[in-house]
């Protein structure tokens, strides 16, 4: 019987550790790319999730938010907090070697799913709204595609945490 990482005795699983790496540049990535402006920019505007700058005017936050931007700023809360959330359960359960506590894995896997969910149900609400309000001018720019980078990373740490979490399962 060939022995896997996570039924070594005192061997942190490597797919737990690959997920938590992951997880966190997803949440770094989706921080930056969630704070930033250029979310849709033009010649003199760029917007972001939560700001507007104007060349000549400077940056300011939406006063009068519409529902959509709500709910936009609304799910890419939720999903820096599922990911952050997610990341902490797995680097406790990493750190603290909390073998017999091995649903935090599983738990870990679900909130980092749920994060990118979240994440692209904001970007598909930003691009909705674009396409509608700002007609051809804007295009998007990179703080909108660091948002989708970023749900990548947080979908892929969330499948390494699955992994590694049936992986420690079936070493019972």
């Amino acid at each position: 019987m060939v022995r896997t990482d996570a039924q070594k005795p005192g061997r942190v699983n490597t797919l737990l550790i690959a997920g938590l790496v992951v997880d966190v540049i997803g949440c770094v990535l989706h921080i930056v790319g969630m704070a930033m402006p250029d979310w849709s920019v033009w010649e003199t505007t760029s917007l972001g999730a939560f700001i507007a700058c104007y060349i000549n005017v400077g940056c300011s936050s939406y006063s009068d938010k519409t529902r959509d931007i709500e709910a936009l700023q609304a799910m890419l809360i939720l999903g820096i907090i599922c990911g952050v959330c997610a990341a902490c359960l797995e680097a406790i359960h990493t750190i603290f070697r909390l073998r017999q506590i091995k649903v935090l894995s599983l738990i870990a896997g679900i909130l980092s799913i749920f994060a990118c969910v979240f994440i692209i149900a904001g970007v598909i609400i930003w691009g909705a709204k674009a396409d509608l309000e700002l007609g051809d001018g804007f295009d998007f720019s990179f703080s909108f595609i660091l948002c989708i980078v970023a749900s990548v990373f947080l979908l892929n740490g969330g499948v390494f945490f699955l992994l590694g979490y049936s992986d420690t399962v079936e070493s019972i």
